[in-house]
């Protein structure tokens, strides 16, 4: 069985506490799923917004959760709903009055041409949805400088989750720099601090190239 190397990073954010308190949800962007790639998870993603309700509530409504695989539209689990399933939906949303909406017929024929081609694809939750999950997965880098050395890509999701337009990143351990590489591709301004002179000088040349 192959390992799973994970770490845990502890952030944290000025002025925030229980009154005034940062989330996943209202941080995460939301991108429309490409139409002609993906249909079906683009169906559903526009299904989703036109009920204006979060999903606990459908579930609520619904008085199940038997939606879950059609309204996780990012995850590879996804799958299309029962036509018994579709109906209850037409009746208890009024989806009919939804702008693209289908005969489950029609939807049904459309996720059987592409089944095959989209099984088991996940897309990034991250860029798709609202709602991410707590766990953040990123591609390892090839060129490491330093032994707790962080993916650019992974801080750049954490400073766009914890940041708004206007912020400074602070990084009190810059190490070879990733954090403050993340804040000048996002257009953050950042500061950093490092102990070690041979890192801090590597992490300034690193940051150059990025100017």
């Amino acid at each position: 069985m192959p390992l799973i190397y994970t770490e845990n990073i502890a952030v944290f954010i000025h002025n925030e506490n229980k009154e005034n308190k940062r989330t996943f949800n209202n941080i995460a962007n939301e991108t429309e799923i490409n139409k002609e790639e993906h249909f079906c998870r683009w169906y559903a993603q526009q299904l989703f917004k036109f009920t204006n309700l979060k999903r606990r509530k459908i579930h609520e409504i619904m008085k199940h959760r038997k939606l879950e695989f059609f309204f996780c539209f990012t995850s590879k689990h996804f799958g299309l709903l029962s036509e018994s399933l579709y109906n209850d939906l037409i009746e208890k949303f009024d989806i009919r009055k939804f702008e693209h909406f289908l005969e489950y017929k029609e939807l049904k024929k459309k996720w059987d041409e592409e089944k095959n081609i989209t099984k088991g694809i996940k897309l990034d939750a991250f860029e798709y949805s609202k709602t991410l999950n707590n766990i953040l997965v990123v591609n390892k880098e090839t060129n490491y400088f330093h032994p707790t050395q962080k993916p650019v890509e992974l801080m750049k999701k954490l400073i766009s989750m914890y940041t708004n337009e206007n912020d400074i990143v602070l990084d009190c351990f810059l190490g070879a720099g990733s954090t403050a590489i993340a804040a000048k591709q996002l257009k953050k301004r950042f500061i950093g601090s490092e102990l070690d002179k041979e890192f801090y000088e590597l992490a300034i040349k690193r940051i150059e190239l990025e100017i």
